[in-house]
């Protein structure tokens, strides 16, 4: 496997920080990769050799406010403009010598509602899309009066800080969440208000509308996933309709990618790959 970094500027002149996984031989796709809220794209190196070993190219970007990537840590005053960076990557990429090969795009939790609102514009086609625990509705339920105030909160006070993400909330394996804790990229900090009033915002403007998406989808959730609803991949599934597959993981938590059963949850991903791209 070869490993690569890179970067490009986007909107504002952040400089977004990118990498790139591929395989010793010939490749069959690119996955383009798109982690979760708080973490980076350095996570998911055993993601990607994997996927690599499989015979797939991983490209990653850190999103804006993560990880090596410029802007203010957390923050997300605009969801769609982090879908932006995603169209900007994809350009970057198209340029280089795996353009030709069928495209992927995979994402995580805010990732995956990142990966929805891509596909909900104007892209390029993609061959398949993986949607990981895609955040589209809180596990929690929220009162109603918070969901009231916080688009107000979030533009009079954008960097009002909220609440953390939990970090025994990613994992059921103790070294994972240890490793999360103490990973210095990682944002530890409180959710801004501005940030949270647009994860708060996805599931009434994301949610009708996933049913335009056309290219075959894939859903994975755990079904103990303390932050992101499973009942929100589940209406995605079923919006989406005939060309949405999904797979839910009894008793697993929010990264199923970093579960104990994640050679599993990898190998469902790989085979189903394996049947879109014959």
């Amino acid at each position: 496997m070869d490993h690569s970094t890179s970067s490009f500027v986007a909107r504002g002149g952040v400089t977004i920080f990118t990498q790139t996984w591929r395989p010793a031989g010939e490749a069959r796709s690119r996955i383009v990769l798109l982690h979760g809220y708080g973490e980076h794209s350095g996570r998911y190196g055993h993601v990607a050799e994997a996927l690599t070993a499989a015979g797939h190219v991983v490209a990653a970007m850190d999103l804006r406010g993560h990880g090596r990537s410029g802007g203010p840590r957390g923050l997300v005053r605009d969801f769609e403009l982090m879908a932006t960076d995603v169209d900007l990557f994809r350009e970057e990429l198209s340029r280089d010598a795996d353009a030709d090969l069928p495209q992927v795009l995979l994402g995580h939790s805010f990732g995956g509602a990142t990966a929805i609102q891509h596909l909900l514009g104007d892209h390029d086609e993609l061959a398949a899309v993986v949607l990981s625990a895609p955040y589209v509705r809180n596990a929690a339920s929220v009162a109603l009066p918070l969901k009231v105030l916080a688009p107000i909160l979030g533009k009079l006070i954008p960097s009002l800080p909220t609440q953390a993400v939990p970090p025994d909330a990613v994992s059921r394996d103790p070294a994972v969440v240890a490793a999360y804790a103490e990973d210095p990229l990682v944002f530890h900090g409180a959710i801004p208000a501005a940030t949270g009033a647009q994860l708060l915002g996805l599931e009434n403007r994301l949610l009708p509308m996933v049913g335009a998406i056309t290219e075959p989808v894939l859903i994975l959730h755990g079904t103990e996933d303390q932050l992101a609803a499973v009942s929100g991949s589940r209406d995605i599934a079923a919006r989406i309709g005939d060309h949405a597959t999904i797979k839910t993981y009894d008793g697993l938590h929010h990264e199923v990618f970093n579960e104990p059963e994640q050679k599993d949850v990898l190998a469902d991903v790989i085979a189903w790959l394996d049947a879109q791209l014959q």
